[in-house]
Formats: structure tokens, C-alpha cells, sequence
């Protein structure tokens, strides 16, 4: 699941949940997101995703490329469908804690 947060309007910053140090961001222009991100593997990657009329799914497609480049390349489809955000439960206190 990507968590998006508005930074400004049309906007976006983008994160998996759970947390692997990707950062997606872009703007959203009607129902089109456009962005770039740079992984903790270090790679770039950019990309292009629509969305549905109501928000429900999205596709796209995404280019990626090895910092330093020349290493490697590629390029993603990608589909999905908006889950429902949801906290996981606290972590059990460590042994000794009330």
C-alpha cells in the first residue's frame, strides 16, 4: 500500500506502507500522477499513474535507471486497486516494562 500526504496543492508525497525508504513524489493533475522517486537501493525511477474516476484503482507505467547510471535500466506496468488505511496494533512492551 502507498500512503500519499498533500504537501502543497496538487502536490504529493508518497510512501510504502510498510516503510521501505522509497519516497514517491509528483503531481496530481485531474486524475493523472506524475512523479519520481529515488530508492534506498539506489535507483531512480519516474513515472506516470491514472487513477479511476472514483479513486479505486490505478495503472501506469514507470522507467527506472541505476545510480550511477549505465548499471542497469528498466521499465514497469503497474496496476492497483486503493486499500483502506489502517494502524497497525502497538508492539508489545519489552519484557520488564508495566
Amino acid at each position: 500500500m502507498i500512503l500519499f500526504t498533500s504537501t502543497a496543492p496538487g502536490i504529493y508525497t508518497g510512501a510504502d506502507v510498510p516503510d521501505t525508504g522509497f519516497v514517491y513524489n509528483g503531481t496530481l493533475s485531474g486524475t493523472t500522477f506524475t512523479w519520481n522517486a529515488v530508492s534506498p537501493l539506489v535507483y531512480t525511477e519516474t513515472g506516470i499513474w491514472t487513477f479511476s474516476a472514483d479513486g479505486s484503482t490505478f495503472s501506469g507505467s514507470s522507467h527506472y535507471v541505476a545510480d550511477p547510471p549505465g548499471n542497469y535500466s528498466g521499465d514497469c506496468n503497474e496496476t492497483g486497486v486503493l486499500g483502506t488505511a489502517s494502524s497497525p496494533p502497538d508492539p508489545p512492551l519489552p519484557t520488564g516494562c508495566p
